[in-house]
């Protein structure tokens, strides 16, 4: 690491740690961060050929991308990426003709399994789940354990060569580092998990009406396994776990309250009683659920998909923090003077008073249109400008 990304590492975690903390730093941190096939199109290359080149063409995109964008973190993520899944034939994870991965609409056990979830969701997941969604693993015991053995090797492989990138450029350009193992990677509150993997969004919404006390139970079941799953070995208000939230903008107000909210809260709750940082993405439109954010513990990190920036921040802004809600689509249609005005108009509602960070509405995923010269534009204007 050079003197300069020293530097620039130190005055980020003075940011950071302010911003995570209630007081007010010296500048908005920027937060903002695109995903691996996202930089492999603003670098030029093949969107195919990289995602299975990872230690090659991926590093050298996310490399290019990091040199032209600033941003305080790192600011490539990683995507699923299609190897580990292709070993396993997933039904849950395909890649697109477009080269994207995706998560298809999918039920991994029927409603008639609940009760043996409830008594035993690991079993559960390993004899039923699993082998449903990855059908490599729905096979005799000998080849299912190898196909699992070759599913973890290829995704711990693919993980190691992400964590080297996000390493390196780190050390090159400075970008915050939280103390080690503090951080538990993304998991699912226990009704989205439900949703996601086990019983399809369709099919969840029906149990809700057909099965309540099940669903309930459920989420009850799954809970222990997902606190020991994003759990860090040293948890650290500096690190972050991200709760992904799918469902609640598809509820009504009142069986968000009896199923989702629950155990959502109490999984915060855990998290920030074990001094983690926690991160909650707000997808879709969460304003009917203002109050209920407002109940979490105090400085939970809240990203918004959509909303009214003034309502948000005269309801959580003195408890919780703000970002989100810059919409990622101005970058792909606008100018650059539209893209920095929208910018402004954001700071400007959002910074007054602290407990706000720069980031995007949505996952930035593909690179299209305007996308490459605005997105280099706005953060050159947010790292000179964005002040509270």
């Amino acid at each position: 690491m050079t003197n300069d990304a020293g530097k620039l590492q130190q005055e980020r975690y003075e940011l950071f740690d302010k911003l995570f903390t209630g007081q007010i730093p010296k500048r908005v941190p920027l937060g903002h961060y695109v995903f691996n096939p996202f930089a492999i199109q603003f670098a030029g290359y093949d969107l195919f050929d990289s995602q299975w080149d990872t230690n090659g063409l991926l590093a050298k995109a996310c490399d290019e991308f990091c040199s032209q964008v600033f941003t305080d973190i790192v600011p490539v993520a990683s995507v699923i990426v299609p190897y580990p899944y292709q070993v396993l034939k997933s039904r849950s994870y395909k890649m697109s003709k477009g080269g994207f991965m995706q998560h298809p609409e999918i039920s991994g056990m029927d409603a008639e399994d609940y009760d043996a979830f409830i008594k035993n969701p690991f079993d559960v997941m390993l004899e039923k789940i699993l082998p449903t969604l990855f059908p490599a693993l729905d096979t005799d015991p000998v080849t299912r354990s190898v196909n699992m053995a070759k599913g973890i090797v290829a995704y711990r492989e693919e993980q190691a060569v992400m964590a080297k990138i996000r390493s390196d450029a780190t050390a090159k350009y400075g970008y915050l580092k939280p103390p080690a193992n503090s951080s538990g990677g993304g998991i699912k509150c226990p009704f989205d998990f439900l949703a996601d993997f086990i019983r399809g969004f369709g099919n969840i919404l029906i149990d809700c009406r057909r099965h309540p006390e099940q669903v309930i139970e459920a989420c009850d079941a799954v809970f222990p396994l997902l606190i020991r799953k994003a759990t860090p070995s040293n948890p650290h208000y500096m690190g972050t776990t991200s709760i992904t939230t799918h469902m609640p903008g598809f509820m009504r107000t009142k069986d968000f309250e009896k199923f989702y909210y629950p155990t959502f809260k109490k999984m915060i709750e855990t998290f920030v009683d074990s001094g983690m940082g926690v991160r909650v993405f707000c997808e879709g439109d969460w304003m009917r659920y203002l109050d209920h954010l407002r109940d979490l513990p105090e400085n939970v990190r809240l990203r918004f998909e959509y909303g009214d920036p003034k309502i948000i921040k005269e309801k959580l802004g003195d408890k919780h923090i703000i970002s989100g809600l810059y919409p990622i689509s101005i970058l792909q249609i606008g100018t650059k003077e539209e893209v920095i005005n929208k910018a402004k108009e954001y700071l400007d509602i959002l910074a007054p008073g602290g407990r706000y960070y720069f980031e995007f509405d949505k996952s930035a995923i593909t690179c299209q249109g305007n996308m490459r010269e605005n997105i280099i534009a706005l953060s050159d204007y947010l790292r000179d400008n964005a002040t509270y």
